[in-house]
């Protein structure tokens, strides 16, 4: 073993072992640092700020975050890897020919409350649209999106999925996946819809616009604004429709995030350059 890679920086147990055992080690931070820093134990804000270490990251967006937070440290931006499986679970099936859109993950972070208003707004102007929420989140917020619902008169447009594997076929169900996250580190959400050919509807905040730069089926909101995003997804609705669709120029666009090799090579420079900074 020459090097310990570390995946996370709010348990430091690789950098504690790489210590114990005399090698090298690259630190790879996947966490944002807001909501996240106050939970990262002290002594691993010191490890981080140790030199020994070779820090990367998934994003320009983190690096400069936790540049800010960590103070002169030297945060290199890693190349990332997603694999979308083409075959998975689906959710329960529904008897509607409303468009579907998906938001992936049941936490506040991720603002599902943001486009649940903007699918009430929708409702209003007379455009339903159905709106399914995926993955593990607490009780309470889940109890507050159903109240919200109620209170918009679009209950019965909404879904509370709990945790599903995404996968192609999963995606394929949706007309877009919305990702209102104000600091997404990467964007994996959106790499994802984009692999599969699914339009993505994303806040101006975070990684998220660095992924849809340049990318057809790509549209940006201004965060909290619901008027806003509710325009853009009427906008990708209404596109999805017409002959021509760019769903499949987007798929083309976003392919390297699909390709190991690049990941491999990427990880590869990372352990170059700790190794140079080792000697």
């Amino acid at each position: 073993m020459d090097v310990v890679v570390s995946n996370t920086v709010v348990f430091p147990t690789g950098a504690i072992a790489a210590a114990l055992a005399r090698r090298r080690h690259a630190w790879i931070i996947h966490e944002p640092v807001a909501g996240w820093h106050y939970d990262v134990p002290p002594f691993a804000r010191w490890l981080l700020r140790h030199r020994g270490h070779t820090l990367a990251t998934v994003s320009d967006f983190n690096r400069r975050a936790w540049c800010d937070w960590l103070g002169p440290v030297r945060i290199e931006v890693i190349d990332q890897w997603v694999e979308l499986p083409d075959d998975g679970p689906l959710p329960p099936p529904i008897d509607d020919a409303r468009p579907r859109i998906l938001v992936v993950g049941a936490t506040p972070r991720k603002r599902a409350d943001e486009v649940l208003d903007a699918v009430g707004r929708l409702a209003l102007l007379g455009t339903e649209v159905r709106l399914d929420v995926m993955g593990d989140g607490p009780v309470s917020y889940g109890d507050q999106l159903r109240t919200q619902a109620q209170r918009l008169g679009v209950a019965h447009f909404v879904r509370l999925l709990g945790p599903i594997d995404v996968s192609r076929r999963l995606l394929l169900q949706y007309a877009a996946v919305v990702v209102a996250c104000r600091d997404e580190t990467f964007g994996r959400a959106a790499v994802e819809a984009l692999l599969a050919g699914v339009p993505v509807v994303a806040a101006r905040a975070g990684a998220t616009p660095a992924v849809l730069h340049g990318v057809p089926g790509g549209a940006l909101y201004e965060p909290g604004d619901e008027a806003s995003l509710a325009a853009r997804v009427l906008h990708v609705l209404t596109s999805r429709q017409q002959p021509g669709s760019s769903a499949s120029a987007a798929a083309l666009h976003i392919a390297p995030w699909s390709d190991e090799m690049r990941f491999a090579a990427a990880l590869q420079r990372l352990l170059n350059i700790d190794s140079e900074a080792s000697r």
